[in-house]
């Protein structure tokens, strides 16, 4: 069961039981019937009940009259019969009134109080009345000829109930919150000078003649003292009071309607006490309407002040609520605002009377957001209308309900903030007590809500016409173009912080003069104020609402190129203009720079496309140059398989394969030589060099070569320009390539020449001339790059990778020296000039006796050793043929060789039988040679020995080199090997483990 349940159940049982007590007084003043009584309580409870809480009630009056009328002499079912009629005159009564327009049960207003005693006290009775006495006397109880008789008299008891007993119950529970100790006061001195009195008049205190007619009218005073004063409650009270001293009075005989018949006189008695209550209830009702209609005035007059004097919304807003509250006796209010982004009302601010008891109501009311439809404020916000709720505790839509009843907080209404139609907020106010809503009130309200959002309005525009300002004026301070207004005659009337910094001026300087004067250069001036002259005339111009390039004038006298745009603003007459200007310089700057960058990335592209071209060919080419080799390799090698060559055959064959193997070699070096050039792993062996002696080497080396061509290689030699440091076979490797290449490129018939000159500033030069093909002048700035041939195609005369010069150019380098390629064209030969720094002579010398003392101690050593006999050797290499061969090599050597073709087999191998030397490739699957070594020197590290061992591997580079060694290794030779270099390697490896044992 619900809380509201229980209540509803709680007020029917004390309904029903003070509609019982009420009926047992009333049947004491029973005097025409049993059951009929000129004083009936009774009504004005039910009546009051109903309508304060609602016609639910009406099983509670019924039972109450039932059990009351059941204790009579009557049959039981005529107990029912009244009680029915009883229940129906209250649910009439309730249900009449709560269908006029707004009643308010409190009587506030005469025409409450009218319509109260319309329905209640004369229409809604009859109903009572006539079913009670029908009852009555259709049962026997009473003779009909006494119905109208019976029938009077019933009705003048109901009908003093609800003029009596009604309006106390309606005003004191509806009664305004917060009576004031002095409104106490002077109600309970009232109600007691009026019983006082009444009892003065009534009881005849002072002897019989007091009570005679009409000193009963001195009762009035008091009544209308009430209703002028404390208001409806104090009135309704001393009616109340003076009634019951009345009566009583009146039945005991005394007072100025006593008289022989009881019945007669309280027949008389009710007519007086009805005018008494009806004069006490009109007049309170008028004197209310009056203090209300002042206290609207005054809260009108003081939201005009507020709203006159606020600035904004957000201020007028505590002091507005509190205008309103304080006047129109409201004890809580809030005001909401509409937020558009989340579409939700926003608390903007709240006032209270200062009650603690609303301290949770107003911090909850802070915190909440409405959408629209939901609470108060939200169905407010959804129908643009007033609205008002009796009570929140019982709303169905109102979130803040428990809130409310522990604040005790019932009545509320609110209104919308309007402008234009539009909802921009609504204001809410609350009240302590159930109010009856309140038409005139909430059309008051409305039209001060109008005022509120006349208010807003009023604020926005102005608040935008000062932002507008203020947004224009940041416009043109920061606004990147210059922005300058001009007026009809030409002068400048705004200038702002972009112009000042695109012409040199100040703005207090150029305002009020002519534009043209300053900002336009002198020739283009006098066409300028044509063409304003022609505008003014005509309406048309060359530069309204165009963009045009042309020339400004500096305020230092320089020119420069501007973009300037012209528009007149909006219809002003006579006309203003505005103009824009943004200085081109740094776009006509960047439009050059682009261009530059257009043409360089142009350039970079067929670079690039050329260079991507030139790795093109190169790899064609190298195919080629790998291949054709190898096909004389693999050609006589199938041959020499067959067994069907001779002996001179035979011998031949294997020239080839020889020769064409060496190629291999020589392809396969020049390839990892620009492998470690890149990234930078070639390393030089730095000692002085007899230059003489290496380009003698080299024209023997290529002597062969031109003598099939029948060249003629000459060489001229000076002797103060043939020392320099550096590494020997490099240098060699450099003059080699350049005799080559001019040997390859030269006709039959030809001749090359070599000079070797002093380059004075302590360098010397090495230049190789020839008369052959020549070089394309387009193509001599590429003629050191890698991978660019001046002829890539397959029909090229002329075979090699391309590789050679580039070779050259970084061999150079890396000894501190330069190299420059030179020809006058095709086919007039080429030179290739190679300067070098010199090195002392005294230094050189001293160099060389070192170096031939090494070699005599390199040399006597190898002497000693020259012979594998006892020595024992472990070759470990996945490649069966590799591994024989190198097991091969040794064992003509004299050594004894053991082989493995994997980590696992040379590790039992070395467990079972030690070797003196190992020699194992870096590249095997599973665990590589790098494993092998670390695994070995690990178990080293215990027993104190130390093997000799030699990585023997294709991974040729120097970086390769260096990793072995790091691994562990002792020495790195490169594939592919020569028997001679495995056998050094291992005479090396063994000689120093001689010494170290």
């Amino acid at each position: 069961m619900t809380g509201d349940a229980r209540r509803l159940i709680g007020i029917g049982v004390a309904v029903a039981v003070a509609y019982v007590i009420a009926a047992r007084l009333g049947f004491q003043f029973a005097f025409v019937a049993e059951q009929v009584t000129t004083v009936w309580a009774p009504t004005g409870i039910a009546q009051a009940a109903l309508l304060l809480w609602g016609r639910s009630l009406w099983p509670a009056v019924w039972i109450g009259a039932f059990v009351a009328n059941a204790g009579t002499d009557a049959p039981l079912w005529t107990a029912a019969g009244i009680a029915t009629g009883n229940t129906l005159e209250a649910v009439a009564a309730a249900w009449i009134l709560r269908r006029l327009p707004h009643f308010d049960p409190t009587l506030r207003r005469i025409r409450h109080v009218v319509e109260f005693v319309v329905v209640a006290a004369v229409i809604s009775t009859t109903i009572s009345a006539t079913i009670g006495v029908a009852t009555l006397c259709a049962a026997a109880v009473q003779p009909w000829t006494r119905f109208t008789e019976l029938w009077t008299a019933w009705w003048l008891g109901d009908a003093l109930g609800a003029l009596v007993v009604a309006p106390v119950i309606l005003t004191i529970a509806r009664a305004p919150a917060g009576w004031s100790r002095r409104e106490r006061a002077e109600t309970g001195l009232l109600v007691a000078g009026s019983a006082v009195a009444t009892q003065i008049v009534f009881g005849q205190i002072f002897g019989p003649t007091v009570g005679h007619h009409p000193l009963e009218y001195v009762i009035f005073p008091f009544v209308i003292a009430a209703a002028v004063r404390p208001g409806q409650p104090a009135a309704a009270l001393v009616v109340l009071v003076a009634s019951g001293v009345t009566i009583w009075n009146t039945v005991g005989g005394a007072g100025p309607f006593a008289s022989s018949e009881v019945h007669q006189s309280l027949i008389l008695l009710p007519v007086f006490m009805g005018m008494l209550a009806g004069t006490g209830l009109l007049l309170a009702a008028a004197i209310a309407e009056r203090e209300t209609g002042e206290r609207r005035r005054t809260a009108t007059y003081a939201v005009g002040e507020v709203l006159a004097n606020a600035p904004n919304v957000t201020q007028a807003a505590p002091a507005l609520l509190q205008a309103i509250g304080e006047n129109l006796e409201w004890q809580f209010a809030a005001l909401w605002l509409v937020d558009h982004d989340a579409q939700r009302l926003r608390c903007l601010t709240v006032w209270s009377d200062g009650a603690p008891a609303t301290t949770s109501f107003a911090a909850a009311t802070k915190d909440m957001l409405f959408s629209s439809g939901v609470g108060l404020p939200g169905r407010v916000w959804a129908t643009g209308k007033v609205a008002w709720i009796e009570n929140v505790v019982h709303d169905s839509n109102f979130p803040r309900a428990v809130l409310a009843r522990e604040a005790g907080i019932h009545g509320a209404f609110a209104f919308p903030i309007c402008l234009e139609g539009n909802v921009l907020g609504v204001i809410e106010f609350f009240n302590r007590t159930i109010l009856t809503p309140d038409t005139d009130l909430l059309q008051t309200m409305s039209t001060v809500g109008n005022q509120v959002g006349q208010l807003m309005g009023r604020k926005n525009v102005e608040s935008a016409v000062v932002e507008g300002q203020r947004g224009t004026r940041a416009i043109l301070d920061t606004a990147l173009d210059a922005i300058i207004l001009m007026n009809h005659r030409g002068t400048i009337t705004e200038f702002n912080p972009a112009a000042e910094r695109t012409f040199g001026y100040r703005r207090e300087d150029v305002l009020g003069r002519e534009l043209a004067e300053l900002l336009i250069p002198r020739e283009l001036r006098e066409q300028h104020r044509e063409g304003l002259a022609r505008y003014l005339a005509t309406g048309t111009g060359p530069f309204i609402d165009r963009r045009i390039e042309t020339t400004g004038h500096h305020a230092d006298g320089h020119e420069f190129p501007v973009e300037v745009s012209i528009t007149r603003v909006s219809d002003d007459d006579p006309p203003r203009f505005t103009g824009f200007v943004r200085d081109l310089t740094a776009r006509v700057a960047a439009e050059r720079e682009r261009e530059q960058l257009l043409q360089g990335e142009l350039s970079a592209r067929r670079e690039a496309e050329a260079a991507n071209r030139a790795k093109d060919e190169f790899l064609a080419t190298l195919s080629h140059e790998l291949r054709t080799p190898l096909n004389a390799i693999v050609g006589w090698t199938r041959m020499l398989l067959d067994g069907t060559m001779d002996e001179r055959s035979t011998r031949r064959a294997l020239q080839v394969i020889d020769r064409n193997a060496h190629l291999q070699v020589q392809l396969v070096g020049d390839i990892l030589d620009v492998s470690r050039i890149i990234t930078g792993g070639l390393r030089l062996d730095l000692q002085p060099v007899d230059l003489g002696s290496i380009i003698g080497a080299a024209l023997d080396a290529v002597r062969p070569a031109a003598n099939a061509k029948k060249l003629r290689l000459r060489s001229r030699l000076m002797a103060s320009a043939r020392l320099t440091e550096g590494d020997p076979q490099r240098l060699q490797q450099v003059v080699w390539n350049l005799l080559a290449n001019a040997v390859k490129f030269t006709q039959v018939g030809g001749h090359v020449e070599v000079e070797l000159v002093d380059a004075g500033d302590g360098g010397v030069r090495i230049r190789v001339q020839d008369d052959g093909a020549g070089i394309e002048p387009a193509f001599l700035p590429h003629v050191f790059e890698r991978f660019r041939q001046a002829d890539g195609s397959v029909s090229r005369e002329h075979g090699g990778l391309g590789l050679g010069l580039a070779i050259v150019r970084h061999l150079v380098e890396l000894h501190g020296g330069t190299v420059r390629a030179e020809s006058p064209g095709p086919g007039k030969g080429s030179a290739f000039t190679v300067e070098l720094p010199r090195m002392d002579a005294d230094r050189a010398l001293t160099s060389s006796d070192e170096q031939q003392q090494a070699g005599s101690r390199d040399g006597s050593e190898r002497n000693q050793t020259a012979t594998l006999e006892g020595c024992r050797a472990l070759v470990v290499d996945d490649n069966e043929d590799a591994r024989e061969l190198i097991a091969t090599i040794l064992t003509t050597a004299g050594a004894h060789v053991q082989t493995a073709s994997s980590v696992s087999e040379a590790l039992r191998h070395f467990e079972a039988s030690p070797p003196d030397v190992l020699l194992a490739d870096i590249g095997m699957p599973g665990a590589d040679g790098y494993a092998l070594i670390r695994e070995i020197r690990r178990r080293e590290a215990h027993s104190g020995l130390h093997l000799s061992a030699a990585a023997i591997t294709a991974y040729a580079a120097n970086p390769d080199r260096e990793r072995a060694l790091a691994a562990g290794f002792d020495r790195h030779v490169a594939k592919p090997i020569r028997p001679a270099a495995i056998v050094e390697a291992v005479l090396s490896m063994r000689g120093g483990a001689d010494k170290a044992s």
